[in-house]
């Protein structure tokens, strides 16, 4: 089971040649091949069979079926400059501009103005001759001008004027006028009020005329272009033998196609389920002979890949805080719908009970608005919708043999998820076909390489679940077609990968060394010496992509060190001398603080002595990072402990230095009580801000330096 994947970090398709070329060039450079490649040199026979191979693996798996024939690499290299090389971007526009001549001049006023009323006389005046507009210009209607200057009256009024026969007619770029507003005004009020003024809608299914395969019709072309709204609009209000007509299928399997790729779910999903409900028979589909419907069926699964390259569709791909999650996990399903902006106009048919609950509930999610509970809803929404596309793709693809499940993308889409951490695509995907688990591309890498490679801890995961019992010995000793295991790409630095997800470079390290350690233990302890096929142990292959890693570690730590060290230093002046210049004073007879006899005062002597001694030791602490040698080691435990035991007592220090602020003001602001309590509410708010700040880093350190992120790996 192969799929195709690059050996530079973006494999070539036809939108990236440029920089594709690039990348290639410096490897090939670097690997002594470019001159087989610039000159073809007829003896350099071994070389051109490495630059070939090269070239080959690099390419997606569409371009590499056009150079699967090739023998040299020269010829490989000039064919994909022919290609994709000698394309310049020329200047086109989008929408052809009307020559005004003086029979038009008032036409145009009265469509500055959407003036239904003078245009309706304009009309009349001409006995109905102007509806065609000059050849000269792009050979619409009025209707399509109206249209493309967003005139809702003008064009409402021509289509129930009993005039709706110019929506079913086209410009000289084979447009109706709907279609021109689908591709590109996108205004919705525009395209509502034609559909629904007009009493025949058979122009909803008139292709664009420059179409040779007569696909584009509105429905897709507003798919194509990502009008969400619009698109939802016409779907309900296109006839569905315009698409699932047997020779209409194939608007269907686009349509699916652009939807997902402009995150139209619910459209897809009302696509998928009417399809079921038709139940186009998955044995009859299965059953195809045809090319062209085999072609078709199986173009309907590039979905699957386009799904695997969202992780935002998923939950595993969102990056929910705490409070987020909450909000995430306590959302009931049904709320969801309330957030779906397109409306669904079954309801009004609602008993006035749920009207009045969907009004109570939209009144708190406006009142919740600063928590972001509404994006959160309309992102849960999306999940649910793209976890039930997921099912009916699942259903689709589970008579499949592995010849078929490679032609629709199935094992390209696993590896994409592997890479974007999408566990919902994997397990979803295994439960039909458990063998997917093992599919690996052309470099011999698999789902555990690529979630190793992209830090995908949830996919890594999957190495102990039940579904791989049995079979996890294969991962032990895999390797790719460079000779490294999984210890070495462990050791990798991915290019691609984020390296800014941890706050500080030095904590970016630690997950590092954690992801090493942890891969450690699931292959086979010889893995630990064995070299690549360019000499490489697997700690080598770690060191050496991680030095830039390392030494900004190094400097983000001792930053980090010195700014705490300052702040705990100014804390513990403050609070020393705060000790001898007590609130109120000393009695001179006694020597003894005047208010010694206060609960106020014990308060602020407790506190006040604890947050010395804390901010004290936090300022020891802070100096010991700045001594640490930070070596590799030193980023995995040292490092982390050092600042997490200086944050802990900063933080006690700073909690404590406000309660001793706040007992100090009660103790002398006593008889003026609105100065008091103002004063110390203050006091808290900026307690609190510090607090904050602090607390945003320890919760970064705590987990992975206390709670071992990999402690679920059985030795």
């Amino acid at each position: 089971m192969e799929a195709s994947r690059g050996i530079v970090d973006e494999v070539l398709t036809k939108h990236n040649y440029k920089r594709w070329k690039t990348l290639m060039k410096n490897y090939l450079v670097g690997k002594d091949l470019w001159s087989v490649v610039e000159y073809a040199a007829a003896c350099e026979t071994r070389k051109n069979a490495k630059a070939l191979h090269i070239i080959q693996l690099s390419c997606g798996s569409k371009i590499f079926h056009e150079i699967s024939g090739f023998e040299n690499a020269k010829d490989v290299w000039d064919h994909l400059e022919s290609l994709y090389g000698s394309h310049e971007l020329r200047a086109q526009p989008d929408i052809t501009v009307v020559v005004e001549d003086d029979n038009l001049k008032n036409l145009y006023k009265y469509l500055e103005k959407d003036d239904w009323k003078s245009t309706k006389q304009w009309i009349t005046s001409s006995n109905g001759n102007e509806l065609d507009l000059p050849p000269d210009s792009f050979g619409g209607t009025v209707l399509h001008l109206a249209t493309s200057k967003g005139c809702v009256k003008i064009v409402s009024g021509l289509v129930r004027d009993g005039r709706s026969q110019l929506a079913e007619r086209q410009d000289n770029n084979g447009y109706t006028a709907l279609a021109f507003a689908a591709h590109y005004t996108g205004n919705m009020d525009v395209v509502r009020c034609m559909v629904e003024n007009s009493g025949c809608k058979n122009f909803l299914g008139i292709p664009a005329g420059n179409d040779n395969r007569g696909v584009e019709i509105p429905l897709l072309l507003a798919a194509k272009k990502g009008h969400k709204e619009m698109t939802h609009f016409l779907y309900d209000e296109t006839r569905k033998e315009y698409l699932f007509d047997q020779p209409y299928r194939i608007r269907s399997v686009l349509l699916l196609e652009r939807c997902i790729k402009a995150e139209i779910f619910g459209v897809a999903l009302k696509l998928l389920d009417y399809e079921q409900k038709k139940r186009f028979p998955r044995e009859s589909l299965h059953a195809q002979s045809l090319p062209a419907q085999s072609l078709r069926h199986y173009k309907k699964f590039e979905a699957l890949l386009t799904l695997a390259q969202k992780p935002s569709a998923f939950y595993s791909g969102c990056q929910f805080g705490f409070l987020q999650q909450i909000i995430y996990h306590l959302l009931p399903s049904r709320a969801t719908n309330i957030c779906d902006n397109n409306g669904d106009r079954c309801r009004c048919h609602e008993s006035g009970w749920c009207r009045f609950s969907r009004l109570i509930l939209c009144f708190l999610l406006l009142l919740c608005k600063p928590l972001g509970i509404r994006e959160i809803c309309e992102q849960k929404r999306t999940h649910e919708e793209v976890n039930k596309i997921l099912k009916h793709l699942q259903y689709d693809i589970e008579m499949f043999n592995n010849s078929e499940l490679n032609k629709a993308f199935v094992f390209d889409a696993m590896l994409e998820a592997a890479k974007n951490g999408i566990i919902e695509f994997i397990k979803a995907m295994i439960e039909v076909h458990h063998e997917l688990l093992w599919v690996t591309d052309n470099l011999n890498r698999g789902i555990f390489s690529y979630a190793i490679l992209h830090r995908k801890l949830k996919v890594f995961k999957l190495i102990y679940t039940d579904t791989v019992k049995g079979t996890r010995h294969k991962t032990k000793f895999q390797k790719d077609v460079f000779g490294n295991n999984l210890l070495h790409l462990a050791g990798h630095l991915e290019s691609s990968l984020d390296i800014n997800n941890r706050p500080g470079a030095a904590l970016q390290m630690q997950l590092e060394i954690q992801w090493f350690e942890a891969v450690k233990e699931i292959v086979h302890p010889k893995c630990n010496e064995k070299r690549n096929y360019d000499g490489k142990k697997p700690c080598e292959v770690f060191t050496e992509t991680h030095k830039e890693l390392q030494k900004a570690g190094k400097e983000w730590a001792m930053e980090t060190g010195r700014a705490l060290a300052v702040v705990a230093s100014f804390i513990t002046t403050i609070t020393f001398a705060a000790g001898f210049t007590v609130p109120g004073g000393n009695n001179e007879s006694t020597g003894l603080p005047i208010f010694s006899n206060k609960r106020q005062f014990t308060i602020f002597i407790i506190a006040d002595a604890v947050s010395l001694f804390t901010s004290a030791t936090s300022v020891l602490m802070f100096i010991w990072i700045q001594t640490l040698s930070y070596g590799e080691q030193d980023f995995r435990k040292r490092f982390p402990c050092n600042l997490l035991i200086g944050l802990l007592l900063l933080f006690i220090s700073v909690v404590t230095m406000v309660v001793s602020f706040s007992a100090a003001l009660a103790i002398v602001l006593n008889k003026y009580q609105r100065m008091h309590t103002m004063f110390i509410l203050g006091g808290i708010i900026l307690g609190i801000i510090l607090v904050y700040v602090l607390l945003q880093l320890l919760i970064e350190i705590f987990p992975s330096t206390i709670f071992y992120p990999f402690c679920w790996i059985k030795k």
